[in-house]
């Protein structure tokens, strides 16, 4: 994890430099004006450890310029000074993680730094998964909005579908009631034709007709009976001419 430390005297920072570079890439700045150009040009930095009374910039200004350009950076301020009034002016400006002493203690800096790590390791991490949170919510919006596109859309296939069946039912409805009228009109035909049909007993001299009582009946009255024709009497040319002979020569001698 990257680490700056901020410090106008240059020993301390080639002091911390070597304790803690097993720990840390540590960088360093003499100044406050350093101090933003390093953190500019490696914006991975997590921890910020800064001297308080510095000349120009102090280190709360510092920190304060480096809350608003990454404000999840862990913030540290070194002092001598025991004052309450820079305390909270440190806490309110600077958001400072913690408020160490100088001349500070490897074991009591290592334990702080320790803490600023994991508190930086957690916020990254929360982070994260915030992201991947919002990731998964965008994808299960998306997922949400394709299917109610395919349920609408199959919607309004079936609503398509279902209005072409009851038109198709209506007709086969319609095709049926038709149907059922023609077979009624054939039923009501079928009451009115007589047929005549199979072997009929008739008189080999006067032609008439035996029916089924055993009754004989003349031709045209048993066909009237049976049947819905009708007769108009008439006589042909061959009877004609032997019943009434003297009528048909004097037609054939005009």
């Amino acid at each position: 994890m990257k680490l700056l430390y901020v410090d106008d005297e240059e020993i301390n920072l080639s002091n911390f430099a070597i304790t803690f570079r097993d720990d840390f890439e540590v960088f360093t700045a003499l100044s406050g004006a350093a101090a933003l150009d390093c953190f500019a040009a490696n914006r991975e930095i997590a921890i910020v450890i800064a001297d308080h009374r510095m000349e120009a910039m102090s280190g709360v200004e510092l920190l304060e310029k480096i809350y608003e350009q990454a404000p999840d950076t862990i913030r540290i301020i070194l002092t001598a000074y025991i004052d309450s009034d820079d305390i909270i002016d440190a806490i309110n400006r600077g958001r400072v993680f913690r408020y160490i002493l100088k001349p500070w203690k490897v074991p009591d800096l290592r334990l702080t730094l320790e803490q600023a790590k994991a508190q930086y390791l957690l916020v990254e991490q929360n982070k994260l998964l915030l992201r991947e949170l919002a990731a998964a919510n965008a994808a299960l919006e998306k997922n949400r909005a394709e299917l109610e596109d395919r349920v609408q859309e199959r919607t309004a296939a079936l609503a398509t579908s279902n209005a072409a069946l009851s038109v198709e039912i209506e007709e086969r409805r319609q095709i049926e009631r038709e149907r059922e009228e023609l077979i009624a009109d054939l039923k009501e035909a079928l009451t009115k034709v007589k047929v005549l049909s199979g072997m009929l007993p008739i008189c080999a001299s006067c032609k008439k007709i035996r029916d089924d009582q055993g009754y004989w009946n003349h031709i045209e009255a048993y066909i009237e009976q049976n049947s819905n024709a009708l007769f108009s009497h008439g006589i042909c040319p061959d009877c004609a001419g032997r019943l009434y002979p003297d009528l048909m020569l004097k037609d054939k001698e005009e």
